[in-house]
């Protein structure tokens, strides 16, 4: 039997497809009335071979630790790595609107930025509060 507090159950499962979803539409939505910039590569234009099998090796990564820990930190991260990741395998790019400095972004890119934030923070708290 699973022990529901090590294993993500089908809840969590489904808050995270839910979340992909309602993720989707809404970087959908910013994507088709915004100025889109197609990035091709990752975070600041870097571009390497063979980039969708590395971001889906990284997302399966994300998925093992998640379904081992489900974590909200988690699910953020991969609910925008895995928005970014349909944009890629729909369009060859990932559709980034919006202009932060110099940097071109999207609401995928920031729920990932958030997800870590947390993660960090997360981080920091359980080695202090020890």
């Amino acid at each position: 039997m699973l022990n529901v507090k090590r294993k993500a159950s089908l809840d969590r499962i489904f808050y995270l497809i839910i979340g992909i979803f309602l993720g989707w539409l809404g970087h959908n939505f910013l994507a088709n009335r915004l100025e889109i910039f197609e990035n091709y590569g990752i975070s600041f234009g870097v571009d390497f071979d063979f980039l969708v099998l590395i971001i889906i090796s990284l997302i399966l990564i994300l998925v093992y630790f998640w379904w081992k820990d489900p974590r909200i930190d988690l699910e953020i991260i991969l609910v925008g790595g895995i928005i970014n990741l349909i944009d890629r395998l729909c369009f060859g790019y990932v559709r980034d609107y919006w202009q932060f400095f110099l940097v071109y972004n999207n609401l995928a890119d920031w729920l990932i930025g958030i997800g870590i934030g947390l993660f960090f923070i997360k981080s920091l708290w359980k080695k202090y509060r020890r």
